[in-house]
């Protein structure tokens, strides 16, 4: 979760190994992470955006 509480897909707490990003994404505003390219231009989606595009794409998917 973002500092100003938006829940982020993101593997690690901290944006280094997935983006271009540095910093705890706790300590971090949304759009802050949004500036950040997570490779080949993609950004990092809120949790309502990857929900959507699993739905729309009927893939099954774990929350853990």
């Amino acid at each position: 979760m973002t500092i100003d509480h938006k829940i982020v897909v993101i593997l690690d707490g901290t944006p280094e190994r997935t983006t271009t990003g540095t910093g705890k994404v706790c300590a971090t505003t949304f759009e802050q992470l949004r500036t950040r390219d997570a490779g080949k231009g993609e950004k990092i989606p809120i949790l309502s955006e990857a929900l959507s595009l699993v739905k729309i794409l009927d893939l099954n998917w774990l929350l853990s």
